[in-house]
């Protein structure tokens, strides 16, 4: 995991290219796992639940608006806002699934 986060921090520090987006997008899917052993792991609030639910949720419709434009500059900075949003807030968490 810590590998991932400091590949995902490097990304996050620079501009679009095909090869970042992917690495990005393969940071966010092992975020996005661990996100989830960790909900299945820890006694989350409803209300925390509800919040990681509404961020995701908005993330994916911003990923898909942007993809549907095929602007990958929008769609890369979208996924890299969710990535840094995650490491933000649930960093602490996700080092106890280590």
């Amino acid at each position: 995991m810590l590998a991932l986060c400091v590949v995902g921090v490097d990304a996050m520090n620079d501009e679009f290219t095909e090869e970042k987006l992917k690495g990005i997008e393969r940071y966010h899917k092992t975020l996005m796992n661990d996100i989830s052993k960790l909900c299945e792991k820890e006694d989350f609030s409803l209300l925390q639940l509800m919040r990681i639910k509404s961020k995701l949720s908005e993330t994916i419709e911003q990923l898909e608006f942007w993809g549907e434009r095929d602007n990958s500059q929008r769609f890369y900075e979208e996924l890299k806002s969710h990535v840094k949003w995650i490491l933000k807030n649930y960093s602490q968490e996700l080092k106890k699934l280590e």
